[in-house]
């Protein structure tokens, strides 16, 4: 039996792992900045309901019976968690890794990486497989809400060995740690590495899949003359799995694939693309379209991925993990194409690294994508903690966003954006709330509901 110890333990990945290990016998704690602050304490509950036992962060769960210190890319060395194992000698493990282990213990995986739609993905097939009876060992970026109970956090489902289903991580390049039997490859967008980048980490991804890759045009483009097992394509247009007869509604998708008629309860052009892409790799693990159509119709869909939060006189409200420019853009689009009259956007940078790097790119797809009647706030950028340079602000961005005459502000504090949006919001709006890392943006989302409830919006013409 091994000893885990889980540094940065409230993290989505590395509580997926901490969970894993624990269901397999393995005596597990962590420690986390977060759970010592007070915060995420739901998910603290449900991991000490599974015997996780939790330390502060400040080296006193260190000892020299830990097998495996399992650290992420996150974690700075001048945590007191690594301060005190670098005292006793004892080495790290890369989340990735261990990961890895657990995955090729299973016969048969699929590994799903790409620059957009690999959470839901995966946790579409994770659904599809277990619906088929399969009993898939499932590791996810975010909360599936088909796998979330009083217990189990929702981001990992263990197995019995054979199956496996996992979110691949391309924006640290550890997904080419992994050998799946199927691999997936949504596409590329610039996002935290430059796109030749990018494609160098998934040529190599998809040399490492054994019997099928399953990727979009845009990608299957970058891998032509290059090792790989044989490819099956997906897209909206093109590709050996696509769909005819779509319609996009307000509150699910419908589409074909061959004869069967597939809905979908998200809303979106890409929700069709995310389920097209599961649809292929499931058809490569053998499920039958028949039961496919059952697992999506019945699929609950994921935490933060276009959620719907409340509707509150008139006005829909919408949580989501948007959090770069081409991820923005498309959940302006499926909101609009969702019957939004206005979208009132809200977002926050993921922290000041990611802000500089998509500066440009954000102004310009903000430019492009809001219309005259829409509107659009910058909260402050997020911050976790740690060293990052604080020489960029969201007003600053938003200041250039709006010399391009884009509807675009920023707001000083999240009281603000609530005044704000209590003025402005009228019947038939849509609220947008989009960023990543920061799990108090859902939160958000209930004060934004709660801040109209008490000041109803007034009609919209």
């Amino acid at each position: 039996m091994a000893n885990y110890h889980f540094v940065g333990v409230a993290g989505i990945g590395m509580s997926a792992l901490a969970q894993l290990a624990r269901a397999r016998g393995d005596t597990v704690t962590g420690s986390d900045r977060y759970f010592d602050q007070g915060d995420m304490p739901d998910r603290r509950a449900r991991l000490e309901a599974q015997g996780i036992r939790i330390f502060p962060q400040d080296g006193s769960a260190i000892r020299r019976d830990i097998t495996h210190l399992v650290v992420s890319t996150a974690i700075e060395d001048q945590n007191l968690d690594l301060a005190r194992a670098r005292e006793l000698g004892l080495t790290t493990i890369h989340r990735s890794r261990v990961l890895s282990n657990f995955f090729q213990e299973c016969h048969r995986g699929v590994a799903v990486t790409g620059s957009f739609g690999k959470t839901t993905i995966t946790a579409l097939i994770g659904w599809g497989l277990a619906s088929a009876g399969l009993k898939p060992m499932v590791v996810n970026g975010g909360i599936m809400r088909n796998f979330e109970n009083e217990k189990m956090i929702g981001n990992a489902v263990p197995g019995d060995g054979e199956y496996a289903c996992i979110e691949a991580d391309e924006s640290d390049g550890t997904c080419i740690n992994y050998r799946s039997s199927v691999g997936v490859i949504t596409g590329i967008a610039r996002d935290h590495k430059e796109p030749d980048e990018l494609q160098r980490i998934f040529i190599t991804f998809a040399a490492n899949t054994r019997d099928a890759l399953v990727v979009s045009p845009q990608a299957g483009a970058i891998l032509i003359g290059q090792p790989g097992p044989r490819r099956v394509t997906f897209g909206l247009q093109d590709g050996d799995v696509r769909p005819r007869r779509i319609h996009l509604g307000s509150r699910d998708v419908r589409f074909n694939v061959g004869n069967t008629r597939f809905t979908l309860r998200q809303i979106g052009a890409y929700s069709v693309f995310n389920a097209l892409a599961a649809i292929a790799a499931l058809r490569e693990m053998g499920v039958t379209d028949h039961s496919i159509e059952n697992a999506l119709r019945r699929f609950e869909g994921v935490g933060r991925r276009m959620e719907l939060i409340n509707r509150v006189r008139g006005v829909r409200i919408f949580d989501d993990f948007a959090h770069n420019p081409s991820k923005i853009e498309a959940a302006v689009e499926a909101v609009r194409r969702a019957g939004a009259r206005r979208v009132l956007g809200v977002f926050q940078f993921h922290g000041f690294g990611p802000a500089r790097f998509m500066r440009q790119e954000l102004v310009e797809v903000l430019a492009r994508c809001l219309g005259k009647e829409d509107r659009l706030w910058l909260l402050p950028i997020y911050y976790a903690g740690g060293t990052a340079a604080k020489d960029i602000s969201a007003a600053e961005i938003a200041a250039e966003a709006a010399a391009r005459s884009a509807p675009v502000s920023a707001a000083a504090d999240r009281a603000e954006l609530l005044s704000a949006l209590r003025q402005t919001a009228q019947e038939k709006d849509t609220i947008l709330v989009m960023g990543a890392r920061d799990d108090t943006l859902t939160a958000l989302c209930r004060e934004i509901a709660q801040a109209l409830e008490s000041a109803p919006p007034v009609k919209g013409a």
